[in-house]
């Protein structure tokens, strides 16, 4: 039997802070704090009291891992779970009596996309007596998933997510901290993390990727047809875009992600620093990127092994694999919120999108502590394309360079090696850009992983 966990310092304080705010408020606790196990005593409390828990979660991989952690709380409490979403179908004749106030202990379990549907709310006996349970909080801030924020629906709630406030959307921020009841303090940092113990120290090194010839002309003339759409369309507004310059922008940004240096560069720090045991992560932008990298680990005799959203083979039998044993896991994005894998000791980031939540998650993935565990590593292929030609159209800070330095700079402040920020800001300069200026960058992204 697991021995009895109990709660830490800054757990406590946030669920005081919770109590004390009406039993409303936002936790925002670094990746690898605690924020499930924090609010399973808000459930447990709701439980007492005799409200029926709502718990709501982006995707299937944190439903399962949601399942694992509220099956024991129900047990001891004499609860049943009802399943809604992630193949679970049989809610639909159950949901009004399950929510509906009074009689036994009782909880709900809902991916987003289900309980966001008019067919769940309106079936949803709504009320005070209703708790609102949000992992990864942020989510409900998108236009599709606001449905969810409705007083008629729930008393009680609380939201979970390392970095609540929604990049490049202040409307959904304003909603989402609005409803919930803002964010509680305190919030938990990276340094408070690494400082009581809590997550592992790491070395973070910065790998310059160099497009190819071909890719700069490409990209230079991807930014001319930009300057041009961007003129054609007239007066703009600051940060106001066309479709047609928003599939250029697109277009140029998949240079940088597809850049070809990054299969060799990937080849080449596995084979540096690979050791056997070590339990490594690779995240590439799509499959073709992925395919690609792991047929250059295969040539240089590397062992790996793929995991994806729809991948023919078990997900959940490579990670148990890569657990017990170790070795080389190349990923796409579908790994990137709430899974808990604290084995893994270093990490390769060949490709990140503009959302800063993304590359702070994926940090988190690899902090998080496990027995035998001293410190992480982290590399990471930064990108920097040519300037822009002087007096061009285009002329200015470019957002992808700026993206993929802003990561950059993120990571070199928390790093256990000093020398990160020297590398990092030697980049920048080489761009042009200030790194001071990039700690604002960034665009939200909804897509949901079912």
């Amino acid at each position: 039997e697991k021995p009895k966990r109990t709660l830490k310092a800054h757990q406590s304080a946030g669920l005081a802070s919770w109590r004390a705010n009406g039993r409303r408020g936002i936790l925002a606790f670094v990746t690898g704090a605690g924020k499930t196990f924090t609010a399973l005593d808000g459930i447990r409390e709701a439980l007492s009291l005799g409200e029926v828990p709502v718990v709501v979660v982006p995707d299937r991989l944190l439903f399962k891992q949601w399942q694992d952690e509220l099956e024991p709380v129900a047990a001891r409490a004499g609860a049943r779970i009802l399943k809604a979403g992630a193949d679970h179908s049989a809610w639909r004749p159950l949901l009004g009596t399950f929510t509906a106030p009074g009689g036994e202990p009782r909880m709900v379990l809902a991916t987003v996309q289900t309980a966001r549907s008019e067919e769940f709310r309106t079936r949803l006996r709504g009320g005070p007596h209703l708790l609102l349970v949000a992992d990864e909080v942020h989510r409900l801030g998108s236009r599709e998933n606001r449905a969810l924020l409705d007083d008629a629906l729930f008393g009680a709630r609380l939201g979970l997510s390392a970095t609540p406030e929604r990049a490049g959307d202040p409307e959904g921020t304003a909603l989402l901290l609005g409803w919930f009841g803002g964010v509680l303090e305190p919030r938990y940092s990276l340094a408070d993390a690494i400082r009581d113990g809590n997550l592992t120290r790491y070395f973070y090194n910065s790998h310059r990727v160099e497009l190819t010839a071909a890719e700069a002309d490409e990209w230079r003339a991807i930014t001319r047809k930009i300057g041009r759409a961007r003129a054609a369309a007239g007066d703009l507004q600051s940060g106001e875009r066309t479709p047609g310059i928003d599939m250029l922008l697109f277009q140029r940004a998949r240079i940088v992600k597809q850049a070809q240096a990054k299969v060799p560069l990937a080849v080449e720090v596995l084979r540096e620093h690979y050791e056997r045991g070590h339990r490594w992560i690779v995240y590439c932008d799509d499959r073709r990127q992925l395919d690609d990298v792991r047929a250059a680990f295969k040539a240089a005799g590397i062992d790996s092994m793929a995991y994806y959203a729809d991948m023919p083979a078990d997900r959940d039998a490579t990670l148990q694999w890569f657990r017990d044993l170790g070795g080389v896991v190349v990923a796409i994005k579908c790994l990137d919120e709430g899974v808990d894998i604290p084995e893994i000791d270093h990490a390769l980031i060949l490709a990140s999108s503009k959302n800063p939540r993304e590359y702070i998650q994926r940090r988190g993935r690899v902090l998080r502590k496990s027995p035998g565990k001293v410190h992480a590593h982290i590399h990471d292929a930064v990108v920097v394309p040519p300037p822009a030609a002087p007096g061009s159209p285009d002329e200015g800070p470019d957002p992808i360079t700026a993206g993929e330095l802003a990561r950059a700079v993120e990571f070199a402040l928390g790093a256990a090696n000093s020398g990160a920020e020297v590398d990092v800001a030697r980049i920048a300069i080489a761009a042009g850009l200030h790194w001071q200026d990039l700690f604002s960058v960034g665009v939200e992204d909804d897509d949901d992983d079912a």
